[in-house]
């Protein structure tokens, strides 16, 4: 015995050898089954329950055990068995020693019946099964029947089972098992106490499994264990088929990427890549990142969880914060994963969490998915960048906004000549500016004035800063979007507010700084130096401007179809609206309209 893991009998050193002296290998699933109720892990409440029952005598005639795969199901129906027949018994702590415990153990208990609900699910399986429990139990105290997979039973080998489960011989202790309880007619359930199995934890199924790794000397890091549990998904026995696998390939000792490649795991640094170029608005290396992950191979089937479940944790931590246990991840990983939900937003991410949600069944049923990945990438790519909700309706409720809002800002209106007046933080100029009967101004070679500049000079200039960005770097013409810029002494300064810092170390990456500067020579002539920084705090929302006259035409005429003597007209005569005339503000009528 090591710990709480009751191991069988096994020759010291290698596997166990059987009665003919072949040797027989047992995998780790068989080899650490419990064999008392501690060894079992993630079913506390259930262990407490049935030992507590046995304990104090309260020995229920018929039992449900209901969970997914590889949760200990059968497992815990085999120590219940054991455990009531124990020659020491009944007993919450079987001996493991008696004949009873052997038999229970091995399989070979003439009292304990197993029989399996998919091949045994006909009618007279049953009647054959009741007429064999009228006996006495041949040597133990009870004669237990274990039914796994139950609800593969008949309707009417279920009703034949009805009686005997209403009114059973008193030796008689029937255990069913299943994975669908909703196939279980309600009369069979209201019949036995019912327990459900929970998936079990990952921390809880990444100890078991550094304890089973001690006891058979293998060597794997923590992540490659993390890697294991997770490929398992709350169930024991898949965990230990997986480690199987492990030791199969890689020997006593395995690295971290012989781990991945045996359990066809996608590391996270390709979804974190493709994560990059969607949240920054690079299409061309969305698209190269998928071309590269078909290249290696890679599942698009996998490669879609594994991104949907980036994001969830992304998700989560824009939401709570990074001192949460929601995200399994280290403490290091996690704040890097925190930082990059700070910088991309939780509106953004939760709707690239619903396309991704999207994408993985639509995967199943596609003839192209590499057609259908790249496609969402794309769809990603402009999604990540829309305006959040929150700062629209912060927009709408702007003191003087009335109706919808405009889809983009007019250009702003030349002003007259004026002298130059200075600028403040965040403001932007050319090297020039134009005289107004210019029809093509050309930017002069140098301002008279660094350090003064005009509004619209700035508007201007930037417009054709980013234009010439564009023609080398679309990404990063479209992160200046959200930046101010301000020529002074010589110096470009661009602004972004804090809640844009992502775009800002986008635009620091030195491929996109070297894209910058030449368009910067283009527009602005040699000499000028590039700053790059952040405000102090965010600005509020720009107030928007006023509606054009087709909007306003729309909107009027929406108001005055919801005016109710306008509607009854209107559902009385017939007809549409086809003119409004402005109010007289000397006579009392709010409005005119015409009918035709």
């Amino acid at each position: 015995m090591h710990g709480h893991l009751v191991l069988p009998p096994r020759s010291s050193g290698g596997p166990a050898v059987t009665g003919t002296g072949v040797p027989h290998f047992q995998v780790l699933a068989r080899r650490y089954r419990p064999q008392i109720f501690p060894d079992v892990i993630g079913q506390d409440t259930i262990v407490r329950t049935l030992t507590n029952a046995i304990t104090r005598d309260r020995i229920a005639h018929a039992y449900l055990f209901h969970g997914t795969r590889g949760v200990g199901k059968t497992t815990m129906a085999r120590l219940l068995a054991k455990a009531l027949n124990c020659a020491k018994g009944p007993t919450h702590e079987p001996c493991n020693a008696c004949d009873s415990c052997r038999e229970v153990t091995g399989g070979t208990a003439v009292d304990v019946l197993e029989i399996d609900g998919a091949s045994h699910n006909r009618v007279d399986d049953v009647r054959d099964l009741q007429e064999s429990l009228n006996y006495q139990p041949v040597r133990d105290r009870y004669r237990v029947v274990i039914i796994d997979e139950v609800h593969m039973l008949s309707r009417s080998a279920f009703n034949a089972l009805l009686k005997t489960l209403e009114e059973p011989p008193g030796h008689v202790i029937f255990i069913l098992a299943t994975t669908e309880l909703e196939k279980i007619p309600a009369t069979i359930l209201s019949r036995c106490q019912h327990f459900t199995f929970r998936r079990v934890s990952r921390a809880d199924l990444h100890r078991h499994l550094e304890k089973i790794a001690g006891l058979e000397k293998l060597k794997l890091s923590a992540n490659s264990l993390s890697m294991v549990a997770r490929q398992a998904a709350g169930s024991v026995r898949d965990a230990l088929s997986a480690l199987d696998q492990v030791v199969s390939f890689c020997g006593a000792e395995a690295a971290d990427a012989d781990v991945e490649a045996v359990l066809g795991s996608l590391p996270a640094a390709r979804v974190d890549e493709l994560l990059l170029h969607i949240t920054s608005g690079n299409p061309g290396g969305a698209l190269s990142a998928l071309r590269a992950s078909e290249d290696r191979g890679d599942d698009p089937a996998r490669f879609a969880e594994a991104l949907l479940l980036r994001l969830r944790d992304l998700s989560v931590l824009a939401a709570v914060g990074v001192d949460t246990d929601l995200v399994e991840a280290a403490a290091e990983e996690r704040k890097e994963l925190a930082a990059m939900a700070e910088q991309v937003g939780e509106d953004a991410l939760v709707r690239l969490f619903q396309m991704a949600s999207q994408l993985e069944p639509a995967l199943r049923h596609s003839r192209h998915p590499r057609l259908l990945m790249e496609l969402t990438a794309l769809k990603m790519v402009r999604a990540a960048d829309l305006t959040p909700l929150s700062e629209l309706a912060a927009r709408l409720m702007a003191p003087g906004v009335t109706g919808s809002l405009p889809a983009a800002s007019p250009p702003p209106s030349p002003r007259p000549q004026a002298p130059p007046a200075n600028t403040g933080a965040g403001a932007a100029r050319g090297p020039g500016t134009a005289a107004p009967g210019d029809s093509n101004p050309r930017p002069a070679p140098g301002p008279a004035n660094p350090s003064q500049t005009t509004a619209a000079g700035s508007a201007l200039d930037m417009d054709r800063l980013r234009a010439a960005v564009e023609n080398r770097r679309p990404a990063v013409a479209a992160f200046l979007e959200h930046a101010e810029g301000a020529l002074v002494d010589g110096v470009l300064n661009l602004t972004f507010q804090p809640r844009h810092s992502f775009f800002k170390k986008s635009v620091e990456m030195p491929a996109n700084v070297e894209a910058l500067q030449q368009a910067m020579r283009e527009v602005l002539g040699d000499g000028v130096t590039l700053r790059l920084g952040l405000a102090k705090r965010d600005l509020p929302a720009p107030t928007p401007a006023p509606e054009k006259e087709a909007d306003q035409r729309r909107r009027l005429l929406d108001d005055a179809r919801n005016q109710p003597a306008v509607r009854s007209l209107r559902n009385v005569f017939g007809g549409e609206i086809v003119n409004i005339q402005p109010a007289d503000p000397r006579s009392d009528a709010g409005s005119q309209e015409t009918e035709s």
